[in-house]
């Protein structure tokens, strides 16, 4: 199916412009509901890699050929370094490059979001039908750290009210590996609604569905306040594809490409586009504001007694969440996970001279899922991936900072217990003495060098009330301004989940594509 088709219908009821997280499912369950859809990746396909297929080797893919290349730029509070913010530049989106976590997140991450039709009674049943199609399991194998995280934590006593150690649920199933065993292999969503899924409904999706990769999108041609193209690179040449009668461009390229898409169509705030060249269509100041990311600490490593083996799973297996002493909500906002390699920053490796080839190390990844910190982004370049300034404000408020601070205390007091003790565990990093008694200035001296992203870029063109001047989005997802243009994927969130971003992002495809099945024909 993807490629380069013979011919290019000149319309197509819909074109999803980008092939993630939410492209391949909002185009699926489109076509499948009797519309004509064109769905435009930048990369390449992702099928037949075995880069991707493994559900380990997804480090080895971060900064490489599939990857957009980003970075943070550098800040006061992560000691001036510049953060790589991995994307996936392929099918399937960062789905195919990620660590394949699955979370919900807590029902008061969508109720606060106060936009009518995106509380969690509305998600729930989007999450429920996506978890059957993705496969999400839990490990079969779960590797020993892994076993010993939620056994540390039930032993300080910290499971139950004031949080929950348990196996990760992963987007990854366990498969005949072709040698008489069972090997972990990646459910991306190109995956699973291109390739695997069944149709829902007796139309002929593989007639209705066009998947062309390789084909950056440069802008959507806005005429008269009306979405009526999108201008994209076919063979490196420009081609205008139109949409159809009354037919939707639905922008579903992550808390970058979109915004950089909306203000190369016209749609921004005046300013920035005076100073990009491009003509005001619709002025919506919010575009490529309230930038979000989960901070997150790589710098507690541990050293085993025995090396720790090959990887198993996606080179986790494990997760503990709990509440900080001034949450966010009501939801668990510290998270901390196991890596089955070390879990340091160059920073931390060079400041505490570890070989993070070493097969002894482990590592445990303190991370804050509800960060009260807020940035934006600056085009410099229009063309897809050309250069842009990330400025998340990572650990800018001091609330966040604090709540991190408790998070690595409770951490290391884990690390250093009796049930990391039972592998031989020798912590590396932080150096001790450091621990709970640490003061909050040495504490945050080791964040600023640990302090790195969690992936979970959202925010940038966010949906809101319709009352809320701030939103680029109405409460269907529609932008502002502009008649059949239509945002699906995490910059539309207002706040960040407490979670992996990845279920929330499938969760607001599938629930686009019921807005706009009353156009379409339903099964």
């Amino acid at each position: 199916m993807p490629g380069a088709p013979a011919v290019l219908a000149p319309a197509y009821d819909h074109v999803v412009v980008g092939g993630g997280g939410a492209g391949c499912v909002v185009a699926r369950r489109l076509a499948e509901r009797g519309a004509t859809v064109l769905l435009l990746e930048a990369g390449p396909d992702d099928a037949g890699r075995e880069d991707v297929a493994d559900a380990g080797a997804w480090p080895a893919m971060l900064g490489g050929e599939l990857d957009w290349g980003l970075a943070y730029a550098p800040s006061p509070q992560v000691a001036g370094r510049r953060i790589p913010l991995p994307r996936g530049r392929v099918l399937g989106g960062s789905s195919s490059t990620n660590a394949m976590l699955w979370y919900r997140g807590h029902p008061g991450d969508y109720d606060g979001w106060g936009v009518p039709g995106w509380t969690w009674a509305d998600l729930a049943p989007c999450l429920a039908r996506a978890e059957g199609v993705l496969r999400v399991e839990r490990p079969h194998d779960p590797h020993p750290v892994a076993t010993a995280l939620v056994e540390a934590v039930e032993a300080a006593g910290r499971q139950g009210a004031g949080g929950l150690a348990e196996l990760a649920e992963l987007t990854a199933a366990s498969e005949d590996d072709g040698a008489g065993g069972r090997a972990s292999r990646r459910w991306s969503t190109s995956r699973a609604y291109l390739r695997e899924l069944p149709p829902l409904a007796p139309v002929p999706v593989s007639g209705s569905l066009t998947v062309l990769t390789g084909s950056p999108v440069l802008r959507v041609d806005v005429q008269r306040g009306r979405a009526v193209a999108v201008v994209h690179l076919v063979g490196g040449r420009a081609a205008r594809t139109a949409v159809a009668g009354d037919g939707e461009v639905v922008l579903c390229g992550g808390a970058v490409e979109t915004p950089r898409l909306l203000l190369a169509s016209g749609v921004g705030d005046p300013a920035d586009l005076e100073r990009l060249g491009v003509p005001v269509a619709s002025a919506v100041p919010g575009v490529g504001r309230n930038l979000q990311d989960h901070p997150l600490l790589e710098g507690v490593t541990l050293r085993l007694r025995e090396p720790r083996g090959p990887v198993r799973d996606n080179g986790g297996g494990a997760v503990w969440n709990w509440r900080s002493s001034s949450p966010r909500g009501d939801a668990p906002d510290l998270h901390c996970f196991v890596t089955q390699a070390a879990c340091a920053t160059p920073a931390v490796a060079a400041a505490h001279h570890l070989d993070r080839s070493d097969p002894h190390l482990v590592g445990l990844g303190v991370g804050l899922m509800g960060s009260r910190s807020r940035g934006h982004l600056v085009v410099r370049d229009l063309a897809p991936g050309g250069a842009v300034d990330l400025h998340p404000g990572l650990l800018a408020d001091p609330a966040d900072r604090a709540a991190l601070r408790q998070g690595l205390r409770d951490v290391l007091e884990l690390a250093d217990g009796p049930v990391f003790a039972a592998l031989g565990a020798q912590r590396l990093a932080p150096l001790p003495p450091a621990g709970p008694t640490t003061s909050d200035t040495d504490l945050e001296e080791f964040m600023s060098l640990a302090c790195t992203t969690f992936f979970h870029a959202c925010g940038t063109a966010a949906m809101g009330r319709e009352d809320d001047e701030r939103a680029v989005l109405d409460p269907e997802l529609r932008v502002r301004g502009v008649d059949g243009l239509r945002v699906a994927d995490a910059s539309a969130f207002p706040t960040v989940p407490t979670c992996n971003t990845l279920a929330p992002v499938v969760a607001l495809a599938e629930r686009l594509a019921d807005l706009l099945a009353p156009w379409a024909v339903r099964p």
